[in-house]
């Protein structure tokens, strides 16, 4: 009998380069006659509610949010449930009667990855999105690298450019999308003496005029709310 190591991996059959076949934006649009035609029945096993596109499509928005990234953001299904990010606020909406739905999750997941500073206990792994497609592109998700969950550090990096972040102004409308992000770098961003570049800011208009925050000293830094 052959060795198991002298079979070949899957990314060594066939072509190998990134084409909309293996894109997994084109599979997370949605069940359309175009994707189904790309994909076949992986269309509908990797679609925009799977772990796979809800995790890839994190990494994306967080680095760029484009025009697919607000198609998907206002995707209303509220019949799926996000599996991103469950150590972080196990997932709850606080603040309304009904779940969030796949595009408002899509926005918490994105800004839980482009905010993300540090992440403490925790890694990132990696595998192919379509583990059927030799070429598929790679996504990560965080694991725990003890017996706890990881413990994420958010925090604006670029404070002078935040009143130009789509993202930002998403989660400033929807406050309730993501209030434990929000609470994490106000958190960070006082503990390490930054808070004071929000100041005159979106951001920091926000944090100085909610009740919150302003019971956390935020008027003292960044002046009266609005």
């Amino acid at each position: 009998m052959a060795s198991r190591n002298n079979y070949t991996c899957i990314r060594n059959f066939g072509p190998n380069t990134y084409s909309p076949v293996n894109n997994p934006v084109s599979y997370s649009l949605g069940h359309t006659l175009e994707s189904n035609f790309l994909h076949g029945a992986s269309a509908a096993m990797y679609n925009q509610f799977s772990p796979n596109s809800q995790a890839y499509m994190a990494e994306y928005c967080g680095n760029n949010w484009d025009g697919y990234c607000e198609y998907l953001s206002s995707n209303n299904n509220i019949s799926y449930p996000n599996t991103q990010n469950n150590w972080l606020d196990n997932n709850k909406n606080c603040c309304t009667e009904r779940p969030l739905t796949a595009g408002e999750n899509l926005i918490k997941n994105a800004a839980a990855e482009k905010y993300l500073v540090d992440m403490i206990g925790g890694e990132k792994k990696y595998q192919p999105y379509d583990p059927t497609v030799a070429a598929s592109p790679m996504y990560g998700t965080w694991i725990a690298t003890g017996p706890i969950n990881p413990i994420p550090v958010y925090a604006i990096a670029d404070p002078a450019n935040i009143d130009k972040d789509v993202l930002m102004d998403k989660l400033l409308a929807r406050s309730y999308i993501a209030p434990a992000i929000l609470l994490n770098i106000f958190n960070t961003m006082q503990r390490n003496g930054t808070l004071y570049q929000l100041k005159g800011t979106k951001l920091g208009k926000f944090y100085a005029s909610t009740p919150m925050f302003i019971a956390r000293g935020s008027q003292a830094v960044l002046g009266k709310g609005c």
